[in-house]
């Protein structure tokens, strides 16, 4: 019988961490490659959905992305959203602290790479040279929404 017991017990000990793990992750980090190096966006603001729950979350500030992409003018940087997504927006920003300037802004054109709109490319134009963030806004299906960060560094 104690064995019985025992048995039951680490079955239910064990029932919630299997719960956990499959819990579902939250939204993807974007994925950038350029002049054969990919790098991970941060993603520093999101709203996610699980199931019937709603999550949004502010995760850092503009400007302190985790990595750093170097680029050259008119290369093709190619962003992998990992997911489908729509209503994409991606700008190359001089971000001094925690203020964009805005007179540096710069809008890319986006290209989209395949149909389900997990693919896109931009193209960083000359005068962009003083930007230092690439800015990654989609909306990804019915799951959310993220705005994502990738330092720059002009080569």
């Amino acid at each position: 019988m104690r064995r019985i017991v025992l048995g039951l017990a680490l079955l239910a000990a064990a029932a919630p961490v299997a719960a956990v793990s499959a819990a579902p992750s939250g939204p993807p980090k974007p994925k950038v490659t350029t002049l054969g190096v990919t790098r991970f966006a941060t993603v520093f603001t999101s709203c996610w959905s699980y199931g019937s729950r709603r999550e949004c979350l502010q995760n850092g500030t503009i400007g302190n992305p985790s990595a750093t992409l170097r680029w050259r003018s008119g290369a093709k940087v190619v962003v992998d959203l990992r997911r489908a997504a729509q209503d994409v927006s991606i700008s190359a920003e001089h971000v001094d602290g925690a203020n964009v300037v805005a007179r540096d802004s710069v809008k890319l054109t986006l290209h989209r790479i395949g149909s389900s709109g997990r693919h896109w490319f931009v193209r960083l134009p000359p005068r962009a040279a003083r930007s230092t963030d690439l800015i990654v806004y989609a909306r990804l299906g019915d799951r959310g929404d993220l705005v994502a960060d990738l330092g720059l560094r002009r080569r």
